[in-house]
């Protein structure tokens, strides 16, 4: 296997997280889409890239390789676990407005079918079910080059509101 070498940049991931909460969600992720903001290292890691983002949807690819094999020679269950939750996380962030943020709850993913490198790319797109004024309700299925349905998931998030300081509360 052919070494591998990765670069980002801390301050550019850093100031990507306070554009994330300065901005509305599908404003944030128009810019990402676009190639104006870096996407999080772990995203590059497993060659995850941002194809699509809606009103409460977010599609991604992933490149399939023997690198992220477990030792039954098949793809590992957390590389596509990490990929619907992108996209799920993505759907969820696309509905969330300025000053707002959210956490995932809960994490449900069934697995179809063993994915290996020959059915790759794989595909994933993630859509929001539900959005309450504190919950948002998540799902995405992931495919594989053939369209086959290799795992769905499901995502219970917390939406959480950026405070600011209150005035004087620096002043102790």
């Amino acid at each position: 296997m052919p070494p591998r070498s990765y670069r980002w940049s801390a301050a550019n991931r850093m100031q990507s997280m306070a554009d994330a909460g300065k901005a509305a969600g599908r404003v944030y992720l128009e810019t990402v889409l676009a190639g104006r903001t870096s996407p999080p290292p772990f995203a590059s890691l497993l060659g995850m890239r941002l194809t699509g983002v809606g009103d409460g949807t977010a599609q991604f690819e992933m490149p399939v390789t023997t690198e992220l094999y477990n030792p039954n020679d098949v793809v590992h269950g957390g590389a596509i676990t990490s990929l619907l939750d992108s996209a799920m996380g993505l759907a969820v962030l696309s509905t969330l407005r300025e000053g707002e943020s959210f956490t995932t709850a809960e994490l449900n993913v069934n697995f179809l079918r063993a994915v290996t490198a020959e059915r790759g790319p794989l595909s994933c797109s993630g859509r929001v079910l539900h959005r309450g004024r504190q919950m948002v309700v998540a799902e995405a299925d992931c495919h594989d080059a053939g369209r086959q349905l290799v795992a769905r998931a499901s995502s219970t998030n917390l939406i959480l509101v950026r405070r600011s300081p209150a005035a004087g509360a620096d002043a102790r």
